[in-house]
């Protein structure tokens, strides 16, 4: 008697090359997987690397900061212009400011050019010949 249908026939041989197979891709697709996670792994680095960049970036920029706040120099040798440590700056302008005379809050000087005139209230309209709407009208005979 002959089978009718597929699923009646026995297994083939080629059906245990083709589950043979079928591991064997996804063995292959697996390790695909791990070897792109091993490269985004490296990519890691390169943020790392970025980041110890910007730190020392930052380590430079803060020296150099600190040094303009706390050492004398030359802004412009032509005009005269020096920079001072900045407690130093502090010191001096605390020693002037008894000598500074400070305009009390109280005490205001008025800019009386700039002193809008009060508002002036215009004359009432002249009252004319015409009845109001509240005034009672005669009544019609």
């Amino acid at each position: 008697m002959q089978p009718t249908s597929p699923l009646d026939s026995t297994p083939k041989a080629g059906a245990g090359a083709s589950f043979f197979l079928g591991i064997l891709a996804f063995c292959l697709v697996g390790v695909l997987i791990v070897a792109m996670r091993a490269g985004l792994t490296a990519g890691q680095t390169y943020d790392d690397k970025r980041a110890e960049l910007r730190a020392s970036r930052l380590t430079a920029l803060r020296r150099a900061e600190r040094q303009s706040l706390t050492t004398y120099a030359w802004v412009d040798k032509a005009k005269g212009a020096v920079r001072i440590p900045i407690e130093r700056a502090m010191e001096l302008t605390r020693s002037e400011l008894p000598r500074v005379a400070v305009p009390s809050a109280v005490k205001a000087e008025a800019n009386t050019t700039n002193i809008v005139p009060p508002y002036t209230q215009s004359a009432p309209p002249a009252a004319s010949p015409s009845p109001s709407p509240m005034s009672p009208t005669p009544a019609k005979q």
